[in-house]
């Protein structure tokens, strides 16, 4: 059930990167703003997709913001997941129901998930893979599973539905 719950958080994550890819049009010039963006923001006018290079801009900090995110994500799925309200649990059951979800769907250091995702994201060929996507990758790549194929694949099918959309 945890699994499922995942998939669908993964689900939810590409619909958004699919929508936000969409409301972007070429050749539409923003709007000016007020007050101009900060140096970091307005470096090279990054377009939404280049998640590759707004990952190794990032500070360590944003960074170890987006897996403290994406981690409270997964306990709240993995408590919503380990619960039963039909059945009478006892706390100690119920924690270790919830840390099985935690550790069997995150099963490495969140260090080494970063390190990993920075060291793919320096491929420029995985600019355009979301953050969500990119996390995944590098979960199969830190727990030593083949992970070449499937980023070959998210790849291609990440550029077909870019492609669908112009």
């Amino acid at each position: 059930m945890a699994r499922k719950a995942l998939l669908i958080v993964s689900a939810l994550i590409l619909f958004c990167a699919a929508q936000a890819l969409a409301q972007q049009k070429p050749g539409k010039a923003a709007a000016p703003l007020d007050n101009p963006p900060s140096s970091a923001a307005s470096q090279a006018q990054r377009r939404f997709s280049d998640f590759g290079r707004n990952w190794i801009a990032m500070p360590d900090k944003e960074r170890l913001a987006f897996m403290e995110g994406y981690l409270v994500s997964l306990r709240i799925v993995c408590a919503q997941a380990g619960y039963d309200p039909s059945a009478k649990q006892n706390s100690q059951e119920y924690a270790k129901r919830v840390n099985d979800c935690l550790s069997g769907n995150f099963p490495a250091t969140p260090s080494a998930v970063l390190a990993a995702m920075t060291e793919m994201y320096q491929q420029e060929a995985n600019n355009h893979i979301p953050y969500g996507y990119m996390l995944q990758f590098a979960l199969l790549k830190v727990t030593g599973k083949p992970y070449e194929d499937a980023l070959a694949e998210g790849r291609k099918e990440l550029d077909k539905s870019v492609q669908e959309q112009q």
